[in-house]
């Protein structure tokens, strides 16, 4: 059953690709901001800091993923939002960090 799902899966994506490009660009677009926004900040902090906390991290990275978001549902184009949400969660982290 998974292959058979898989195989629609891919098919459907081929045909959206084919007809409609720009619908799999704004996709890719969210979805890579999003990705960005909420590991981008522990990600960095964690490699160049040890005092980064655990709690910092991911209440960071849930600022950025939330800021993302938000921005994308009021109609800010996704690439703006994902960077700012990166900024953010960037921004965040090591104050977060200091809370806990």
């Amino acid at each position: 059953m998974m292959r058979v799902t898989s195989a629609v899966f891919v098919l459907l994506s081929v045909v959206l690709a084919y007809l409609r490009p720009a619908t799999i660009v704004a996709i890719l677009s969210v979805s890579w901001g999003a990705i960005g926004s909420f590991f981008l900040g522990p990600f960095v902090w964690g490699l160049v800091s040890k005092k980064v906390t655990k709690f910092g991290a991911l209440a960071s990275g849930l600022l950025g993923l939330g800021t993302c978001v938000g921005l994308s549902i009021t109609g800010m184009a996704p690439a703006e939002s994902g960077t700012i949400g990166m900024f953010v969660s960037f921004a965040a982290n090591p104050l977060l960090s200091l809370v806990r």
